[in-house]
């Protein structure tokens, strides 16, 4: 009778004796349940920094119950709405629920990103990651820009991925409600550089050459009238005030220079005040620019005069303010020279206007 109550008492406590027969796992995570004061319910996501994959939507009356939190100590990343996050570090025991209550979320920072290519290599399927969040493969525009956030007051590592380049990860910090810049610069590594833009693509106004190179020109007819494509570059003899990238595409005694409203133009140098001798310039910062007492005020209208047009709305469109469209060329009402910009002289006629600059 002993022998065998022995044996009754060994089957039931055998199973336990082993440790490794034991099912563990509830007692490594938790439960932690809350409720968020102000939140969207359409865009609200609870999850733990650094596992993004363990998260939970946020219902409609604020409150969530986030699943399988690791015990120990963690900290959990709230996005509440479109401009507000906040994170909280919580303590999990294993098997329990933790009951943190109303939770009030902060104005999110946003980190103002911008890509850029070595180059001129173009963008694409690029998407930028916060590691460790649930903010993950957002899309970038073409022109490398995103606006990425909210996110908590804290620090992060922002890794951008686009075809043809390797990952490139950035670590930057944000403070509520901050707007700040990012600018991350992708390698330009020999792997992928072997491939080049016949991979990626080139940038707007660059095209991909036979050794992969995004360059300006392969050819004479991708440069504009007048200009020819030498050492991959279209040069020329660009006119005064024409748009231009370096100075091999300006004329005789100008070269390019910045304007003031932005962008570049062939322009004639100055050393001050009555030092431009072309009527209605005045110099700005070392060059010879539009200053407004003759018409027009600006180089982007100084270059629409003569060309080519159907209607009046047409050449002040381009930057011709006042501009009208006579004989099919854009041009200036006017009644006498003194109206018309340097070089050019008041016509005849039922409608007179400043004639084409040479």
């Amino acid at each position: 009778m002993r022998n065998a109550l022995l044996f009754a008492l060994a089957l039931l406590t055998g199973p336990l004796s082993g440790c490794g027969s034991i099912d563990n796992a509830p007692l490594r995570v938790g439960t932690v349940r809350g409720r968020l004061t102000q939140s969207d319910p359409t865009l609200a996501v609870v999850a733990v920094v650094g596992a993004p994959e363990i998260s939970t939507a946020v219902g409609p009356d604020g409150h969530w119950e986030l699943a399988g939190v690791p015990a120990g100590e963690s900290e959990l990343f709230v996005l509440a709405s479109s401009d507000s996050a906040t994170r909280i570090p919580v303590h999990v025991d294993g098997a329990r629920a933790v009951e943190l209550g109303d939770v009030a979320p902060r104005p999110g920072g946003f980190l103002q990103l911008e890509v850029a290519t070595p180059g001129q290599m173009a963008l694409s399927n690029a998407s930028v990651s916060v590691e460790g969040t649930p903010l993950r493969k957002l899309k970038l525009e073409k022109t490398g820009r995103a606006r990425v956030g909210p996110l908590p007051e804290g620090c992060y590592e922002i890794a951008v991925t686009a075809a043809g380049f390797p990952v490139s990860a950035q670590q930057s910090c944000v403070t509520p409600g901050e707007q700040k810049p990012l600018k991350v610069e992708l390698a330009d590594d020999p792997s992928y550089a072997q491939r080049g833009c016949q991979y990626s693509g080139c940038v707007a106004g660059a095209v991909c050459a036979a050794d992969g190179r995004c360059v300006e020109c392969t050819g004479d007819t991708q440069c504009a009238a007048g200009f020819k494509c030498k050492n991959d570059r279209c040069e020329g003899s660009g006119k005064l005030c024409a748009a231009c990238s370096g100075d091999w595409q300006c004329g005789k005694n100008t070269l390019c220079r910045p304007l003031p409203e932005g962008g570049s133009a062939c322009l004639v140098p100055c050393t001050g005040a009555g030092t431009c001798s072309s009527a209605g310039f005045a110099c700005v910062e070392g060059s010879c620019v539009p200053d407004g007492s003759r018409r027009p005020a600006t180089c982007a209208g100084y270059q629409v005069l003569g060309g080519a047009c159907t209607e009046d709305a047409e050449c002040q469109a381009r930057g011709l303010e006042g501009g009208v469209c006579a004989s099919g060329s854009c041009g200036l009402s006017c009644t006498d020279n003194a109206q018309c910009p340097d070089g050019s002289s008041c016509g005849k006629g039922s409608t007179p206007v400043c004639s084409a600059l040479p």
